[in-house]
């Protein structure tokens, strides 16, 4: 018979590993990007190599030239919470005290669905703009129908339907997007062709369904307003502003933005990122990966020769059985003849070809991310419920230097 200390240990031996090497190797990006551990306080600051070293010159009267360094500068970032919260029955799991198999396996399907949600979620996040956004709803009549405990609700003409998966739960922002309203949505079904989300109210009393309640709203990931980790579209994307407390500059501190205007992927558009990264960057600091999303990886299968094999491994050299990524067909050879991996990401927008240095991209973690298990418990009673609750996940937040990265955008991606 197993007591609840006992299978707090036993949890921890057996899943912790399990979760980690789904968090090193689930998308393309979780599987490539370099993870640290090693936030301290609430703020923390990176070096950000700025230019090149200079101190080049000729002889003066028998005199060197003056000498030079690398400029650079320090982002500041700081660690951004991002958990999830697996909800266990209380009596079945008294019921499976009898021995090891049989909690072992009653905890299988709540550990791997709460760690594959929340993968799922840093994943959409690596896609952001770091302020937590999923969506915002239309701006006329976003009501379409149902009610308001259960409404449903038209998004805009950028939704990502992969970014609403059933059963996660979104808070609205009020007009002004100042703050939250109050209500928690959970989603209950996606019509891709409709741009509509049906919603289940879980909480709180805002009316979806009043007058124009859901007009022009910004949906959050629940408890992540304007408080989320940077992404993509925040970083990569940039034009103006600032990018983790450094100002944008289109000489020294941005990425190569390719404009496709509507055209569809070709061969033409990868070669002049290439040609253009060629100039701004050193060899050893180009691209290493082309992430794009499916569908235009379906366009892609129709010019790459077929048969042809390229695949990103998980960077984690202790993942030794986890496929690797990567599609019969898509390779690019840059015009230094390197071969890199074509692969796609189905929280990657439509429209998006990202070709990225995955070397200069970081999740800045504080320690001991996985399952908490403060004062050696996993299992929290939930206050007034039958339940247990165990929590996953940790505080970080990721950084990309947006001088090695590049991206095509507005590429003509629907196939008619």
């Amino acid at each position: 018979m197993y007591n609840a200390t006992e299978q707090a240990f036993l949890f921890k031996q057996t899943w912790s590993g399990i979760s980690k090497n789904h968090y090193n190797s689930a998308t393309p990006i979780l599987s490539r990007v370099n993870k640290k551990y090693d936030l301290t306080g609430i703020k923390d600051h990176v070096a950000l190599p700025l230019g090149s070293a200079g101190g080049i010159g000729g002889l003066t009267n028998g005199y060197l030239p003056e000498g030079g360094s690398e400029s650079g500068d320090q982002i500041e970032i700081t660690a951004k919470d991002v958990v999830g919260v697996a909800v266990i029955d209380r009596k079945a799991m008294k019921q499976s005290m009898s021995d090891k198999g049989s909690f072992v396996r009653f905890t299988q399907r709540p550990v791997q669905k709460c760690v594959e949600s929340y993968d799922t979620a840093v994943n959409i996040l690596w896609h952001g703009d770091g302020t937590g956004v999923f969506g915002t709803t239309a701006s006329a009549s976003a009501f379409s129908s149902g009610t308001a405990a259960q409404p449903v609700i038209l998004f805009d003409t950028n939704f990502m339907e992969r970014w609403f998966p059933k059963n996660f739960q979104f808070n609205f922002a009020n007009a002004g997007n100042t703050g939250i309203e109050d209500g928690l949505f959970k989603v209950l079904t996606v019509n891709k062709a409709n741009r509509t989300v049906t919603f289940q109210r879980i909480s709180g009393t805002f009316d979806l369904s009043s007058g124009t309640n859901a007009n022009s709203r910004k949906v959050y990931l629940q408890n992540m307003f304007k408080n989320a980790p940077m992404g993509l579209e925040g970083t990569v994307m940039a034009t103006t502003g600032t990018i983790y407390g450094v100002a944008y500059d289109e000489t020294s501190y941005a990425s190569y933005q390719y404009n496709a205007a509507g055209a569809p992927p070709s061969v033409q558009m990868i070669n002049q990122v290439f040609s253009q990264q060629s100039v701004r960057v050193d060899e050893g600091n180009l691209p290493n990966m082309i992430l794009t999303s499916v569908e235009i990886m379906a366009i892609l299968r129709d010019i790459w020769e077929p048969n042809k094999v390229i695949q990103l491994s998980p960077r984690d050299p202790s993942i030794k059985d986890a496929p690797a990524f990567g599609i019969a067909g898509l390779s690019f050879v840059t015009p230094e003849g390197k071969e890199i991996a074509i692969v796609g990401d189905k929280h990657c927008r439509k429209d998006r070809m990202y070709f990225l240095n995955d070397d200069t991209m970081y999740m800045h973690h504080l320690p001991d991310q996985g399952w908490w298990d403060e004062d050696g418990r996993v299992f929290l009673r939930v206050s007034g419920r039958p339940f247990y609750s165990a929590t996953y996940g940790g505080y970080f937040e990721n950084v990309i230097n947006i001088q090695f990265q590049a991206v095509i955008y507005n590429i003509g991606w629907a196939v008619s």
